[in-house]
């Protein structure tokens, strides 16, 4: 099965994302790391809702090299250079799927709720930035088992955003 990496950023509460999607508060002065992590990727996983808003925002990222968008109804969307296939087919991709890279998984709680039950996410990458937001998306909201995390580094910037590097330990 491949390598599959979630690299994300959060605020300090927990929260990816304000309660409507809207990420306005990260950090943009910067690349934190995210030029020498796409060296490591060839292929992205991503919910329908972050595909919507990435594809809103003009964000190329998302649309280099193999990409799945994992949809409950992939026929509605499907067309263009994205790949929109239900959970069972893109786990069913991943298990058959070959290469030296790692699958980026992007957005959102619930997709990173997903393969943490399902145990196909293998590290965290969390830029964990000084904000509290109060509510939002959750990291991995309705999480069904606890996912104990190995850690393994971090990187603290001046501006006090806290990049750090676990390990899914199950």
């Amino acid at each position: 099965m491949r390598k599959v990496v979630l690299f994300a950023a959060s605020s300090l509460d927990g929260f990816i994302a304000r309660p409507d999607g809207a990420i306005d508060w990260l950090f943009q002065d910067g690349d934190y790391g995210f030029s020498e992590f796409m060296e490591t990727v060839d292929s992205v996983v991503l919910g329908r809702k972050t595909y919507e808003v990435a594809k809103a925002l003009g964000d190329d990222s998302l649309t280099a090299g193999e990409h799945w968008i994992v949809s409950r109804n992939p026929d509605k969307h499907a067309g263009g250079k994205a790949r929109f296939g239900t959970l069972d087919q893109v786990g069913d991709w991943l298990r058959s799927s070959v290469s030296e890279k790692a699958v980026w998984l992007i957005g959102g709680g619930e997709l990173t709720a997903a393969f943490l039950d399902r145990g196909w996410l293998n590290e965290i990458v969390l830029a964990i930035h000084p904000r509290l937001l109060g509510m939002g998306i959750g990291i991995s909201p309705n999480l069904l088992n606890d996912a104990v995390l190995t850690y393994r580094k971090h990187k603290v910037f001046d501006n006090g955003l806290i990049q750090v590097w676990y390990d899914v330990a199950r």
